[in-house]
């Protein structure tokens, strides 16, 4: 067992000598079985090295079976809490960057992550993410041509209105929060947030609830740490969390986010297509520290499994 989630439990596997994870969904947890098939539809229609890949999905009388990509790598947010003052400078470029280009391919494809955040962001030991979890997709106007289209661009910033919401209330965006409308630009506020999370190792707002956290988001009153250096991350920042989505960064043109002084210099086909972005030892030490636990589950399972059997 390597994970247990608000709606299953997952599994590490093997396909031949080709490991997976198997993820678990009993039926009766879910609303509907609807549900459950959302982030297979989207599964199927995605395909980039900063998205989780699956493989296959079936169900048997009592539970939802999902086979997947196996991300040797740890969680963003356990690499965040043990990074007190953030994250070196360099690897911010290169996580965001890449989450850049995975969040772009989604709405290209026609879906809103709404739950980006670093919880959901997996990180392997040369410096790969994978953007993980789309069980809250939602379905959107797609781009599959590379001519312009004005109606993609107009629904950037709201394509859907009420209150159909989703994700962790410090990444939620202004809209989101006063539930006026949804569009693709809900997904690049998590981007901004999750930039100054991944910097600073703190959120931008305070508070866990809606009631605390919009008035600070709706006219953003955030400050950043005191260090010249990292005035880049806060224009990328400040720009993806513009309060107004219709004028947020990528909601005009997605080319925007390419030429950001942010990322002056990155060569974007180099950070999609190279498996191998660089090192940093913290990975590998959450690594080690993971397997160990993980290793020692087993062992107390083996052992109980061993005790009832004796009983």
């Amino acid at each position: 067992m390597i994970g247990v989630g608000g709606f299953g439990v997952m599994y590490k596997a093997k396909l031949g000598e080709f490991p997976c994870v198997l993820k678990f969904v009993p039926l009766n947890i879910l609303p509907s079985p609807e549900q459950a098939l959302v982030d297979k539809e989207v599964a199927c229609l995605i395909n980039h090295s900063c998205l989780v890949s699956y493989f296959a999905s079936f169900m048997n009388r009592d539970t939802f079976i999902t086979c997947m990509e196996f991300i040797d790598g740890v969680s963003l947010i356990r690499l965040i809490h043990r990074a007190p003052q953030g994250l070196p400078l360099p690897l911010v470029r290169i996580i965001i960057g890449q989450l850049r280009l995975g969040v772009q391919h989604l709405h290209f494809r026609g879906f809103i992550h709404r739950d980006v955040k670093p919880d959901n962001i997996m990180i392997g030991p040369r410096c790969r993410i994978k953007l993980i979890d789309f069980d809250t997709c939602r379905v959107c106007c797609g781009k599959y041509s590379p001519k312009f289209m004005p109606t993609f661009r107009e629904k950037a910033g709201k394509e859907f209105p009420g209150a159909d919401f989703a994700g962790m209330i410090p990444y939620m965006a202004p809209e989101a929060l006063m539930k006026t409308g949804l569009g693709r630009a809900t997904d690049w506020w998590a981007v901004g947030v999750t930039t100054y999370h991944v910097a600073t190792s703190r959120y931008p707002f305070r508070g866990s609830t809606i009631e605390k956290v919009q008035p600070q988001a709706v006219i953003p009153q955030h400050s950043w740490p005191a260090i010249k250096e990292r005035s880049k991350e806060l224009n990328c920042m400040a720009d993806c969390m513009n309060p107004d989505p219709h004028y947020r960064l990528c909601s005009q043109h997605y080319s925007h986010f390419l030429t950001h002084e942010h990322f002056r210099g990155m060569d974007f086909q180099w950070l999609e297509n190279e498996a191998d972005l660089g090192s940093f030892n913290l990975i590998d030490k959450i690594r080690e520290i993971s397997i160990r636990k993980q290793r020692s589950l087993f062992v107390r399972l083996l052992f109980l499994i061993h005790i009832c059997k004796c009983n």
